[in-house]
């Protein structure tokens, strides 16, 4: 298979997972199935995990248009705490033309835009995210996923990273306000919300949603069709290469890329090395599946799937048989 015909399934497949959560968006599941979804994948009443793309749950946070802003009805503080990390990923729902705005306010965007202006103790900030990049992006495709990792700095404001389609840029939002009870939200063109050639009033409800759990939008793309032969982030390559100490895998070219961090779950990177030994199917007894998600480390051997990893109670890698300190899920 060539690599731009890996592109093109990698997009396609992120085009339908947008397509996915917009209908969830626009239908959200009730009853049992809205309580039945256990890391994004729907549990049938007989207790197992459908394997069809086109019943995933993919859990998001709830937003709101106001206007020309997509805000979220959470604070930013509970949005990163319900993350349990320092991130907040933005999946687009459809092209847009420009690039959006980040709006941190000490006000929502419905309260904003109904008199909260007058507020003697109201401020707002925008910051142009296009223009922390080295290539600024003119604007987003459907399926793209941008990501700020809000860290927090010594008293007022946030150091933020921001990652959009292999592009990483760095800034600082200085202000001189508290940290606590402020807002996020993404101040878009009205010429994009509105002005669209074939006006869609469910894309203007729609035109942006945010995950909540990454590791959901991972199995998608591997039941969708994105196997393990691809690397997850660039899907052009064999994904040979494995981060210390947390054990996600990558090609060597989005290796290359990487300062300090992991992309997928933000640890810090103590080392890298190559992977040792691939297996096309599960290596765990009894199993034989194609689900190759798990790495042995420290040996580095590709050896199966997490069901029946969860299920092996040996010291010993089932490939290379060499003592192993964890199994780890590198989201492959």
């Amino acid at each position: 298979m060539s690599s731009g015909s890996r592109s093109k399934s990698f997009l396609e497949v992120m085009e339908r997972l947008a397509d996915v959560i917009k209908g969830q968006i626009l239908s959200p599941p009730r009853g049992d199935d809205a309580l039945s979804s256990r890391g994004g994948l729907r549990i049938q009443n007989n207790g197992t995990v459908t394997d069809n793309v086109n019943d995933a749950l993919i859990p998001v946070f709830p937003l709101r248009l106001e206007s020309n802003l997509v805000s979220f009805e959470m604070k930013l503080d509970e949005v990163l705490q319900c993350r349990n990390d320092r991130n907040v990923d933005i999946i687009f729902l459809r092209d847009m033309e420009q690039f959006p705005k980040l709006q941190i306010s000490n006000h929502d965007a419905k309260k904003m835009y109904r008199g909260g202006r007058k507020d003697p103790n109201f401020f707002v900030m925008e910051f142009d995210v296009a223009s922390c990049f080295e290539n600024p992006p003119a604007g987003a495709k459907k399926g793209d996923i941008l990501r700020f990792t809000f860290d927090d700095r010594a008293n007022f404001g946030f150091n933020l990273k921001i990652n959009f389609s292999g592009m990483q840029a760095k800034s600082a939002i200085p202000f001189t306000h508290p940290r606590t009870n402020l807002y996020f939200a993404l101040q878009f063109n009205f010429r994009d919300l509105y002005c669209m050639p074939d006006f869609d009033f469910e894309d203007t409800l729609n035109p942006v949603s945010s995950l909540r759990d990454v590791s959901t939008v991972v199995q998608f793309l591997y039941r969708a069709g994105i196997k393990h032969e691809d690397c997850n982030i660039c899907a052009q390559s064999l994904p040979l290469d494995v981060l210390f100490p947390c054990g996600h895998t990558m090609c060597r070219h989005c290796t290359s890329k990487i300062t300090t961090h992991c992309p997928y779950c933000n640890t810090r990177i103590h080392s890298v090395k190559n992977m040792s030994a691939i297996a096309k199917r599960c290596q765990f007894p009894g199993c034989g599946c194609d689900m190759m998600q798990t790495i042995a480390l420290p040996c580095c051997c590709l050896v199966g799937c997490m069901k029946a990893c969860k299920e092996y109670h040996e010291e010993t890698c089932p490939v290379c048989k060499q003592p192993v300190s964890v199994f780890s899920y590198c989201f492959r």
